[in-house]
């Protein structure tokens, strides 16, 4: 079963990479079928592979030669991994559902944040609307939800007032997006998120790679919170409430 969640995975990931490609150039998602991005040929099935075909083109497109970014591999692999992530740790159970949905917005807002510093509004809408929907199927705590997503959002708007542009938009909007996912769980989402871009932002001063006045993207470390938190929150709250 966790081959096929892999391969699911992987599967989601391919359709995830059009998304990051087309929502920021405000194209659709559904039509017209995948192209080349350099040149614009229709791609053919064997070209639609996840991964295995990316390896048989060699990183190229069969036509014009553009080289394919790696990001196309990356996207599908990490979605596969977590999906397969997610079902040793929830199950064949309504949590899965929940979060392997979570985990498709959160690849799409990594990404779309690594290229464009941009977190898109139909990603976030998509996210609250599916986590709405998905609180009421399946009974969750209405005010727990609430605050779960009020909290941090509330926080982060917060400092963007205090700091001045610390803190972008997409990022509150997305706090309070994936509270409708994690409930309570999303104030240690963004906790850790917090710790891990204190972490990579020491790191990259020190190398010199950025300077203290250089803009870096939040977005990626709430998502490795929040994915955090949906595989370990509530077993890391529970150590910490029985110590």
């Amino acid at each position: 079963m966790t081959a096929i969640f892999f391969l699911s995975g992987l599967f989601a990931g391919s359709f995830l990479n059009v998304v990051i490609h087309r929502v920021p150039r405000g194209e659709s998602v559904f039509f017209p079928g995948s192209r080349c991005p350099a040149c614009g040929r229709r791609l053919a099935p064997v070209e639609l592979v996840p991964v295995l075909s990316y390896v048989w083109l060699k990183g190229r497109c069969r036509q014009c030669g553009a080289k394919i970014s790696l990001r196309y591999p990356l996207v599908e692999l990490l979605t596969g991994l977590l999906f397969a992530s997610l079902f040793l740790r929830f199950g064949i159970s309504s949590a899965l559902l929940k979060y392997m949905v979570l985990a498709c917005v959160l690849v799409v807002v990594t990404f779309t944040d690594i290229e464009h510093m941009l977190i898109p509004d139909k990603v976030i809408v998509f996210a609250v609307v599916s986590g709405a929907v998905l609180d009421l199927a399946l009974g969750a705590d209405p005010a727990a939800v609430l605050l779960g997503a009020l909290i941090p959002a509330a926080f982060l708007y917060f400092l963007a007032v205090t700091t001045k542009g610390g803190v972008g938009g997409g990022d509150i909007k997305l706090a309070f997006a994936t509270g409708l996912f994690l409930g309570w769980n999303n104030v240690l989402a963004v906790m850790v998120a917090f710790i891990l871009g204190g972490l990579v932002g020491t790191a990259l001063l020190a190398s010199g790679k950025k300077g203290r006045k250089d803009a870096m993207v939040f977005g990626p470390f709430l998502a490795a919170g929040m994915l955090a938190s949906a595989l370990w929150g509530q077993a890391a709250v529970n150590w910490y409430l029985n110590r």
